[in-house]
């Protein structure tokens, strides 16, 4: 069988190549004949040049409209009369009150406990920025930011509280004694102080026995470490500022609450705080990124504040934690510091004539108020920081203080905001029923010089924290919830401090060339 295998390679190495060869030329020899069976190609170049004009006269060539249509017919396509068809619709137009649901729609219910959402949030509007400058009545600060004891032998003896702000006519400003709504307490008589010790007395001599050395001891290191409550030194420091007021949609803040929490008792947003951001134009023109501004400083100056300004926006439109108080000023006068559609209309229109029928004098409106007015509602300068002109004076005419009546102290009629808690967490915070409410923010920081933008946003309380009945994906975990950021407001500029003019030069009578005196 081997030797069977052995000869059958043996001739294929020998014969192999020349079986190949054999059919390659067999191949030929067919394939040659082939073509030479066919028939050749007749056409002629200028019989492909008659046909090529043929075709393109065929392209160019206009058609009859009618034999178009003709064909389009018998091809089973026919003028719909579109145009019959418009006029028709139009004669007859359809009354949308035909289509209009019987009932509204309504969203049902989650089931399975998921009832709340996160409630949207929206940006304030109307916003506007002003500028400023004066003098601040302000506590004196050391080099470590702590107030200053007045020890002068004027005030020995006395401890003078925080005073509270000057009030318009109708009282509408806001009182302070170390915090908003707090009267400031009336000064000791010595009447007072001598009934107080004859009860101190008294009280001794109902109870025997001592506290003991430990009570004693505590009392008298309680009064060694006690800090000091005043009084404290003041000052005027001259500031300039620039205030960005505008407004919230309190009633659509309260939809969408609702919306979102399904209870109507608890829809409120809880106001925490308002943001602010500003813009600075750079030497190109063009704006820097927005950049918090540190409002560090500016608390500086709002939190030694011994007195306030009139407010003439109610409290129930002005929340604390969207509004930055007003300090009062000893030169210079606010601009743009009140939303003006939101001053009662009869602080809005000052009165014409006095009790005796007499104008009175220096009437020139309500100073302050930004939005309908705009800047010409500034009030009058040279320490009249606010009140009805020559009223306004801090113990001006009439003997009133920041144009009050005679005899009321500063917030001696103000109106507390919000509705009264209901007891349980989430209700527990000053509410607003007012459809419309003020944003105020002041910002001591901007330097001469420059020009800027702002822009604000409202910050919540996160009324789903920890809540476990809420719909998938809404935050339980954040404290706070931010607003969407506002538009930006007016391009502000900040004079230079110092500024270079020209003068032409005078001719005298004698022919010289001399400059002005100043």
């Amino acid at each position: 069988m081997a030797n069977a295998v052995d000869s059958m390679k043996n001739l294929a190495l020998r014969h192999g190549e020349k079986a190949v060869v054999g059919l390659t030329g067999t191949l030929l020899v067919v394939f040659t004949a082939l073509a030479v069976m066919k028939p050749t190609i007749e056409i002629q170049p200028d019989q492909l040049k008659t046909s090529a004009e043929q075709a393109q006269t065929n392209l160019q060539k206009q058609q009859d409209p009618a034999d178009i249509l003709a064909r389009l017919e018998e091809g089973g396509l026919k003028n719909p009369n579109f145009e019959k068809m418009v006029e028709n619709q139009q004669s007859n137009a359809l009354n949308p009150a035909d289509y209009r649901v019987k009932m509204d729609w309504v969203t049902p219910e989650p089931g399975a406990g998921l009832i709340r959402d996160q409630p949207e949030l929206i940006a304030p509007t109307e916003l506007a920025a002003f500028p400023g400058r004066g003098g601040i009545l302000m506590y004196k600060l050391n080099d470590k930011g702590e107030r200053e004891l007045d020890t002068g032998p004027e005030v020995a003896g006395t401890a003078r509280k925080r005073r509270g702000p000057k009030t318009g006519s109708m009282g509408y400003g806001a009182s302070m004694s170390g915090g908003y709504g707090q009267p400031a307490p009336a000064a000791k008589t010595e009447e007072d102080k001598k009934r107080e010790a004859q009860e101190a007395e008294r009280k001794k001599r109902l109870f025997a026995g001592k506290d003991g050395p430990a009570k004693e001891e505590e009392a008298k290191k309680a009064e060694e470490t006690a800090e000091p409550q005043g009084p404290w030194k003041e000052e005027t420091k001259g500031k300039r500022w620039i205030v960005v007021t505008g407004v919230i949609d309190n009633e659509q803040l309260k939809k969408n609450y609702l919306q979102a929490l399904k209870n109507a008792a608890i829809a409120y947003p809880n106001y925490k705080r308002l943001d602010i951001e500003r813009q600075t134009r750079q030497s190109d023109g063009s704006w820097s990124e927005w950049a918090a501004i540190d409002r560090n400083k500016s608390y500086e100056v709002l939190d030694n504040l011994p007195e306030l300004d009139t407010e003439y926006v109610p409290e129930t439109k002005r929340p604390e934690a969207l509004n930055d108080p007003l300090p009062f000023l000893r030169a210079g006068y606010w601009t743009g510091v009140h939303v003006k559609r939101l001053v009662p209309a009869e602080l809005r229109e000052p009165a014409k004539t006095n009790l005796a029928g007499g104008a009175f004098p220096g009437m020139s409106g309500m100073p302050g108020m930004a939005g309908e007015g705009g800047p010409g509602m500034s009030g009058m300068p040279g320490g009249m920081s606010s009140g009805y002109g020559a009223m306004g004076m801090k113990g001006g005419a009439y003997g009133m203080s920041g144009g009050g009546m005679p005899g009321m102290s500063g917030g001696e009629m103000g109106m507390s905001g919000g509705e009264a808690g209901a007891g349980a967490d989430e209700m527990n915070f000053t509410k607003s029923e007012d459809p419309t409410l003020m944003v105020r923010a002041l910002d001591f920081t901007v330097e001469p010089d420059h020009t800027y933008r702002f822009r604000v946003r409202i910050v919540v309380v996160n009324p789903n924290k920890n809540h476990p009945d809420v719909n998938p994906g809404v935050d339980v975990e954040s404290k706070e919830l931010l607003g969407p950021w506002s538009e930006a407001t007016n391009e502000v500029a900040i004079p230079a401090d110092v500024a270079a003019y020209a003068q032409a030069p005078v001719q005298t009578s004698a022919g010289m060339t001399r400059w002005p005196s100043r």
